[in-house]
């Protein structure tokens, strides 16, 4: 899975980070008032750079292309990277863990709806 479908997915659950293959996690600030820039592809909204934070303590590879796109106020942590920089990122970290990243949040949603329904019965 790329960064753009992961993202898409990302925004219909509500989720914003990123797990990949070897236990590294990338916290995405997509879709926020932030640095990251999109543009609209086929009327659909694509980050083309997408501000992140990759964090070393996170089991994180870096990869030496992303330091230059470190921004100068962090603490050297966040980043505003080309899509497929980011790309070459996850690819470096083994993968995009779909479940964690993106089933497990979906069904945390899924419960908390149903849970909010049965609710409404009891008032």
């Amino acid at each position: 899975m790329k960064i753009r479908k992961c993202i898409e997915q990302l925004n219909k659950v509500g989720s914003h980070i990123v797990h990949c293959n070897n236990g590294a996690r990338i916290y995405l600030f997509v879709g926020e008032q932030d640095y990251s820039y999109s543009k609209r592809i086929n009327g659909k909204e694509v980050f083309r750079h997408i501000h992140c934070l990759v964090s070393e303590r996170d089991k994180a590879i870096k990869i030496p292309e992303i330091e230059k796109y470190s921004l100068i106020y962090s603490s050297g942590d966040d980043y505003i990277l080309p899509e497929r920089i980011m790309n070459l990122l996850i690819n470096c970290n083994g993968g995009i863990d779909e479940y964690l990243t993106i089933s497990a949040p979906y069904y945390m949603m899924v419960d908390t709806m149903s849970m909010m329904e049965d609710m409404e019965w009891l008032e």
